[in-house]
């Protein structure tokens, strides 16, 4: 493959993997008046993000398309994401990305080379651009555990762009809402966070 792509390509994950892990949210003190914590509002990039937004908490019950459990109920699932381009695994833990294949390269110029693995990690390796929202996941170092809304998602040449939707509950009642968009003709991969305060004001 082309060199100066693939080197390309390498300092782009080398980017988001340093801006993750030099500018990820911090843990916040809590106030001395037992005041609820205003949700902080972070972005993460993979590469490209659209915007982070803060909600009002509905009055009632959580309105949306998908049913959140107790983050301690939620199992590990790993979704694949298809493209012309790539061929990516995500993990609902974190969430995060476990692999990112790109399938229009090869390791080397034989026809039967494996593609290009950008990403590729196994359990104990840690987590790729992962952001917590909670002091207390941050201070066990335990990845917080989202409901997605797919178990695939494939996005055809001709097709309109796809996404892929997490939420979870952090301890502090906060409910956080991922929603990644993939494109059929671009390797950008924009990500939405969403943070809404459930907690007693």
């Amino acid at each position: 493959m082309d060199k100066k792509t693939l080197l390309a390509f390498a300092l782009s994950f080398l980017v988001l993997f340093g801006w993750s892990f030099f500018f990820g949210p911090k843990q916040e003190q809590k106030p001395h008046q037992g005041k609820t914590p205003v949700a902080t509002n972070t972005e993460k990039t993979a590469p490209s993000p659209e915007k982070v937004t803060t909600q009002p908490a509905p009055s009632s019950n959580i309105a949306g398309e998908m049913e959140v459990k107790e983050t301690a109920s939620i199992p590990e699932r790993e979704i694949r994401v298809e493209t012309p381009l790539y061929a990516a695994v995500f993990s609902n833990v974190g969430p995060t990305i476990k692999s990112f294949k790109l399938k229009k390269y090869r390791e080397t110029v034989d026809k039967d080379s494996p593609p290009v693995e950008m990403v590729n990690l196994k359990r104990g390796m840690g987590d790729f651009l992962r952001f917590s929202f909670t002091a207390d996941a941050e201070k066990k170092d335990l990845p917080l555990a989202y409901e997605c809304d797919r178990a695939m998602v494939q996005v055809g040449a001709e097709s309109a762009p796809s996404v892929l939707k997490f939420r979870a509950f952090t301890s502090d009642k906060l409910l956080i809402t991922q929603i990644y968009r993939f494109y059929p003709d671009q390797y950008r991969i924009d990500l939405k966070v969403q943070v809404e305060n459930h907690s007693q004001t």
